[in-house]
């Protein structure tokens, strides 16, 4: 489950107290994002007796395994996609409602809900006052805070940002040479809006691979465009 995470650390200032040999560590983490990466740091922190809380703006656990595509799942062999410890229940090449219930299953099993802060956006993450720990400002239904944090871990994947569409941000629909509707992988979320279409993918990555086959049993054609070919390794096989 490492593919598509991202986990950087925003360590204490150089002027925090550190911990002594023989000490044990009594400060608190913030985690942002419930994803694969948040959870198993979750995990880890709580092991060791050390207070996390982990943000999320979603309201559930998963990341992108919460909400993805029509027919998205894994490409590899399912070894390459489950938590160390904790065998998957699921064959080879799952669909993602699968991995999200295995997931799920991964909060349940190590207690880790008592530790999230779902439905919650972090707003903005700043050095503390006198370059002691951080400030953390977050809103949710419930309204806004700030909180102070020793450490931070951002766990917010590689997909959890607004789509790269910079190379039509000038495009106009129905007034360019193409008449048709563009849109993002992410956005490919109801099979209807290809059904009896002529469909064109562009690129060769997972997402499009998964949208091009999918797209080639309710559409009317189905094709994919390429710079560089990305040749995969059948499931046979693999």
């Amino acid at each position: 489950l490492a593919t598509g995470m991202l986990l950087h650390v925003m360590a204490q200032p150089k002027n925090a107290a550190k911990k002594r040999k023989g000490e044990e560590y009594k400060g608190k983490v913030c985690v942002l994002g419930a994803g694969v990466a948040g959870l198993q740091v979750a995990r880890s922190l709580k092991n060791r007796g050390i207070d996390c809380v982990v943000f999320d703006k979603a309201p559930d656990v998963g990341g992108l395994w919460r909400h993805n595509y029509v027919d998205s799942g894994i490409q590899a062999p399912k070894l390459m996609y489950e938590f160390p410890d904790f065998p998957a229940p699921y064959g080879d090449f799952a669909k993602t409602p699968e991995i999200q219930s295995y997931i799920k299953s991964f909060v349940d099993k190590f207690a880790l809900a008592p530790l999230l802060r779902l439905n919650t956006k972090v707003e903005s993450v700043t050095q503390g006052a006198g370059g002691k720990g951080w400030s953390v400002s977050v809103s949710s239904p419930s309204g806004a805070e700030t909180l102070i944090f020793d450490y931070v871990v951002i766990c917010q994947g590689m997909y959890s940002t607004t789509p790269n569409m910079e190379m039509l941000k000038d495009y106009t629909p129905g007034k360019d040479v193409f008449k048709g509707r563009v849109m993002h992988s992410s956005e490919y979320t109801d099979a209807a809006v290809a059904e009896g279409k002529q469909v064109v993918v562009v690129g060769s990555g997972k997402s499009a691979i998964d949208i091009a086959l999918h797209a080639s049993k309710v559409g009317a054609k189905s094709t994919l465009l390429f710079r560089n070919a990305h040749w995969g390794t059948p499931r046979l096989i693999a």
